[in-house]
């Protein structure tokens, strides 16, 4: 089904417009304490058990949750372990602070062409008649757009479709409760430098990725797969989502591209970031995005290589 054909899917692609600004849009519509507190209390029999490390080295404790930056609100409470790990820690360090409103409207320039330029003079004509069938009279507003962010945008659009809130997302919900409990808040990123890892791609670049996307939302193939991906987040099941992404990065060079800028090339800054903080001498509580705990040259196998412990927290 194309985004333009039901009401709740036109509702879904208004939205991501301000969901595509950040990677995979965790600051639609952040909660605030009231709605923390709601989220919380959420009735579930089985709590999302997620992916969690403990990582070690002498007295130098932080705690690692591989995030989905879209959720359910029946994903809450989140396991004991996990609650735990956030309770004690002194420190939530974030990819970014996706909830900083002033951050987002700073970076807009870099993610919208100016006028008279607009997205089909960047992209090929046959992606810009795919993107018409998927699009239909939305396309108009999805013409300021650079590339990279219809691609995520989409995606996020038709999740929401399926009943994924980015404002559930398990970084957006730490990070208010973590405004609310008053502890500090540490950014391994800039806003900035995420908008350029999505956006400094060339017009082919940017064509073959949004075509990528365009196919696998016909083919039903991009919810298929954010839907194992979360399944596999929600049960722990850490070997179940490197399958997935390992998959994702051998179907075409586009995703190959697009996974390599997105997941290897910021793992080594993250983690000495996160190093950083572990030898201030305080807990910290890391939450980013799964994708970086998973595969080659991810954050745990830097950390490792660091000489830190690390182990799964069941």
């Amino acid at each position: 089904m194309y985004l333009h054909k039901t009401n709740k899917y036109r509702h879904a692609l208004t939205a991501l417009f301000s969901a595509a600004v950040v990677l995979f849009a965790p600051h639609q519509s952040a909660y605030a304490d009231a709605e923390v507190a709601k989220i919380t209390d959420a009735n579930q029999s089985a709590p999302a058990k997620g992916l969690m490390w403990e990582i070690k080295a002498g007295q130098k404790t932080a705690y690692l949750l591989g995030s989905i930056h879209l959720a359910k609100p029946d994903f809450y409470p989140l396991t004991t372990a996990v609650e735990e790990a956030y309770t004690k820690s002194k420190i939530l360090a974030v990819e970014v602070d996706a909830t900083d409103q002033k951050a987002i409207a700073k970076v807009m320039p870099q993610v919208i062409y100016k006028a008279p330029d607009q997205l089909d003079k960047h992209i090929s004509a046959e992606t810009w008649a795919e993107l018409n069938k998927v699009a239909g009279p939305a396309i108009t507003q999805l013409q300021m757009l650079k590339p990279a962010m219809v691609s995520t945008g989409l995606v996020v659009g038709v999740m929401m479709g399926q009943g994924y809130q980015p404002q559930a997302g398990i970084d957006v919900y730490f990070l208010n409760r973590a405004k609310a409990d008053k502890k500090k808040i540490q950014e391994l990123e800039t806003l900035a430098f995420q908008i350029k890892v999505l956006t400094d791609f060339s017009d082919k670049e940017g064509d073959e990725m949004l075509a990528s996307t365009l196919k696998g939302i016909q083919s039903g193939e991009a919810v298929k797969e954010a839907e194992n991906m979360v399944a596999a987040w929600r049960t722990g099941d850490a070997p179940a989502l490197e399958k997935i992404l390992d998959d994702l990065n051998n179907k075409d060079a586009a995703s190959a591209k697009m996974m390599k800028r997105l997941l290897d090339d910021r793992n080594v800054g993250m983690s000495e970031k996160i190093i950083k903080l572990m030898n201030g001498g305080q807990s910290v509580f890391v939450v980013v995005g799964a994708g970086h705990m998973i595969g080659k040259n991810n954050i745990l196998e830097f950390l490792k290589k660091k000489g830190f412990q690390i182990r799964q927290v069941e």
